[in-house]
């Protein structure tokens, strides 16, 4: 895995409203990505998942042909 998302507030047990962050996994983030409409949030959050879901195996695609 590359990265994560996340509805909660790092380090807390707080949800965001309408908002979430992608965290890689060496700890870096992207920053807080806030929508206006809970209908909108969840398209962005299954666009991005879906990319890291892909991106992760690609990566362990490579691994596996070297």
């Amino acid at each position: 895995m590359m990265a994560y998302v996340t509805r909660y507030v790092f380090g807390t047990d707080k949800l965001r409203p309408n908002s979430f962050e992608v965290r890689g996994l060496n700890g870096a983030s992207t920053g807080v990505i806030q929508c206006d409409d809970l209908a909108i949030m969840s398209q962005w959050l299954k666009l991005i998942t879906d990319n890291i879901v892909g991106l992760t195996n690609l990566q362990v695609l490579n691994i596996g042909l070297k």
